[in-house]
């Protein structure tokens, strides 16, 4: 799964350096744009929708948050 987070990555932030805890938000690489896209890209890629209630910033606040999250879907 997160293999699969990270080549998400690279296509909506080609130019950014991602680590397991890099702070997405805090560093300026996710705002609402790119957690849109993340999130629709993750849908279609991933086959999971992603509910309303998990669309928080601690959600999306690094690689490891997001793949705790996804893991509940599962």
């Amino acid at each position: 799964m997160k293999e699969k987070l990270y080549e998400i990555f690279n296509e909506i932030c080609p130019f950014e350096e991602i680590e397991d805890d890099t702070l997405l938000l805090e560093m300026g690489v996710l705002d609402s744009l790119a957690i849109f896209s993340l999130m629709e890209k993750i849908e279609e890629q991933m086959d999971i929708i992603i509910k309303e209630e998990d669309i928080l910033p601690e959600n999306f606040a690094s690689v490891e948050a997001i793949c705790h999250m996804l893991e509940g879907y599962k």
